[in-house]
């Protein structure tokens, strides 16, 4: 099981570096995280 896991890492390799095209550099991907201080989350006794 191990030498799985150490095969999987060479997948990326030392020299990887995210494409400028990946998906978390999209404008639409740079919006904020809600938290628990934010409206979306109720802190009341469930039903």
């Amino acid at each position: 099981m191990a030498s799985f896991a150490l095969a999987a890492c060479t997948t990326a390799g030392p020299n990887y570096a995210l494409p400028e095209s990946a998906v978390v550099n999209r404008p639409s991907a740079q919006g904020t995280f809600d938290s628990g201080h934010e409206k979306a989350f109720a802190d009341t006794p469930l039903p």
